[in-house]
């Protein structure tokens, strides 16, 4: 036992150890190190390992509410656990050269071996009585699923961690409170019902914390032999589903919002879980079903922004992950949820954030402070993402062009330039100052320009300002990213303006003046770090009035005061850019148009070097 003075050096004490046995895996394959491999003693090892795990299980048997027990202990244990893990149980000896290996290292905990089993159900055992000990301790909730699922990801360790009885007990509790008190508890997976403590313990863990559990326990047990536990756990959740569809409307019990949000959560754990074995079709099998019946808690909860935002967290997700695999049946019921979840969060909410986005007024200074108001609106930032997804042109070749032939081009055009005429109202002055936001916000206008330009040339005049406005402040941004997304989405518009019948000068006279004197020729060379898609929008307005081009460029270099031989200079680089064979042959199609095109973006990168070394360098 840990006495509390000392369990800050008990927590640097795990932390060295840990650093010392194992590497920080996440992204790779996790192995033992290899200064491990060659010079460590393997007594030596275990000994480190066994002082470890013995302090552990000291201090997961004591009182939670005691002085010598520390959640932040509780997380540190769980964390050398998740590193040291994957990398130590049942390792593959084919991943070492063995000529500069210590192969005893390898033996300590082998597949197959006793040891290694023991491990994993302490593993196991660690994770689900943290849970109970400290359910309302975000940290430790993540840490304990981070270890389950580094466990889970390992193949190795996979199969004795889902035999491990501690696992199956927690398999045992999330069913337990996913269904309800009134569900037997048991339901085969372990024998033997949970206990009540530990189930009151689980059921205060934090909604997003039970996805997490279920996301790892669908990892760990999704190997055929862990079939009927899986099943189960999965089933689970759905009845809380469909227990959910059956509350009344309009109930004002605060037990059933945080029912439908740990409902919410439990799904997104199974949406996140798709990277487990066959998790590429069985998540879909679970999900898409489940859509429409996800998509109708809006209705009693619209109210509710939590509700709201965690429904377009899900559906975010979702599309995200498995739009992608989807047939044209199951994208069209995607599209029909996000229809549904848009239109109920407009109606109820984007009025009041609009005018809470309206109120802001720049006065944010850290980063910090700009990071803790801008998760206030991450409802408008899983808005943007959805919108995204279902706006690609893949998910839209999917609906469209399936055999069931459910889904017309402009159903889904209607949801996604709906959902956009909510957004564009609300980026504001205030939410620019937002990283994320403006990020995603520029992503989506890239997109829907890129994929839909006429449609967007067809928005109402007070959204088409909108929009323009929005392109114009991109353009000229600090934010590579944000320059580049709106030089693209400009080039996307003006060609779509120019090839209607009869075109459409306005964007024209709009753009050349901004793209020049705030891109072109702009203090700070913010031209240099969105050279391609500067390029690509000076092409476009070269193609469609080369002569207002070229008088712009005029008029704005004898405003900067050139001389003689500065306009000269930069004429020439001008002539060689606009040439009429060099224009005519990048608006062809083919190989031929893509050379010319290659050339012309040559060429402007010349025409900028010229009028910035005339203009810029003394």
């Amino acid at each position: 036992m840990v006495p509390r003075p000392h369990m800050k050096k008990a927590r640097i004490c795990v932390t060295l150890v840990s650093n010392l046995l194992t590497d920080d895996n996440e992204g790779q394959s996790p192995e033992i190190p290899l200064a491990v491999m060659r010079c460590a003693s393997p007594g030596a090892v275990w000994d480190l390992v066994s002082a470890v795990v013995s302090a552990a299980r000291d201090h997961a048997s004591s009182d939670p509410q005691g002085p010598a027990s520390s959640p932040l202990l509780a997380a540190t244990f769980l964390h050398f656990l998740a590193r040291w893990g994957p990398a130590y149980l049942c390792p593959d000896p084919a991943r070492y050269d063995p000529h500069t290996s210590n192969f005893e290292v390898l033996h300590l905990w082998p597949s197959g071996s006793p040891a290694a089993a023991a491990a994993a159900a302490f593993c196991a055992h660690l994770a689900a009585a943290h849970l109970a000990s400290y359910p309302l301790e975000d940290t430790v909730a993540g840490a304990a699923v981070h270890l389950l699922s580094s466990l889970a990801r390992a193949d190795g360790v996979r199969p004795p961690l889902a035999a491990a009885s501690p696992l199956r007990r927690l398999a045992g509790l999330h069913v337990a409170a996913a269904a309800g008190p009134a569900v037997d508890a048991d339901m085969g997976l372990e024998a033997g019902p949970p206990l009540p403590a530990a189930v009151s313990g689980y059921l205060r863990v934090g909604v997003r914390g039970r996805g997490g559990i279920l996301a790892a326990l669908c990892r760990t047990l999704a190997d055929p032999a862990s079939e009927p536990a899986l099943a189960r756990c999965v089933d689970a959740a759905a009845a809380a589903l469909t227990t959910l569809a059956c509350v009344p409307r309009g109930s004002a019990d605060p037990r059933v919002t945080d029912q439908v949000l740990s409902c919410i959560e439990l799904y997104r754990g199974m949406v996140a879980a798709g990277d487990m074995r066959g998790g590429m079709e069985r998540v879909p099998a679970w999900i898409t079903p489940a859509l429409p019946q996800l998509a109708a808690l809006m209705g009693p909860h619209a109210h509710d922004l939590s509700v709201c935002e965690g429904l377009l967290r899900l559906f975010r997700d979702y599309a995200e992950g498995f739009a992608a695999l989807l047939n044209g049946e199951g994208c069209a019921i995607l599209l029909e949820g996000s229809r549904e979840l848009l239109r109920l969060y407009s109606a109820h909410h984007v009025g009041a954030r609009a005018e809470a986005a309206g109120s802001i007024r720049g006065n944010v200074s850290s980063a910090e402070e700009v990071a803790a108001e801008e998760q206030a609106y991450d409802d408008v930032l899983c808005a943007m993402q959805l919108l995204i997804h279902l706006g690609t042109r893949n998910f839209l070749d999917t609906i469209c062009m399936d055999g069931t032939k459910q889904v017309a081009t402009t159903q889904v055009t209607d949801v996604i330039f709906f959902g956009l005429s909510q957004i564009l109202p609300l980026m504001t002055e205030g939410l620019f100052q937002f990283p994320k936001l403006r990020f995603q916000y520029f992503c989506l206008l890239d997109t829907m320009t890129e994929t839909y330009p006429a449609q967007c040339r067809a928005l109402p005049p007070d959204l088409a300002l909108a929009l323009s406005s929005s392109l114009h402040f991109g353009m000229k941004h600090p934010d590579p990213d944000v320059g580049r997304a709106a030089l693209r989405g400009a080039a996307a518009l003006l060609r779509e303006s120019f090839a209607g019948d009869p075109p459409d000068p306005q964007p024209l006279e709009d753009l050349t003046p901004h793209f020049l004197a705030d891109v072109v020729f702009g203090g700070g060379g913010i031209v240099w770090d969105r050279l391609e898609a500067a390029a690509d929008l000076a092409l476009a307005l070269v193609a469609a009035d080369c002569d207002r081009v070229v008088r712009h460029v005029g008029n704005t270099v004898l405003g900067a005061g050139a001389g003689e031989r500065a306009r000269d200079g930069i004429s020439k680089a001008l002539e060689e850019m606009v040439r009429p064979e060099l224009l005519e042959g990048a608006l062809r199609p083919g190989f031929a148009g893509r050379m010319s095109r290659v050339k012309f973006r040559q060429n402007f990168v010349a025409f900028v070097k010229k009028a910035h070394s005339f203009l810029f360098i003394k």
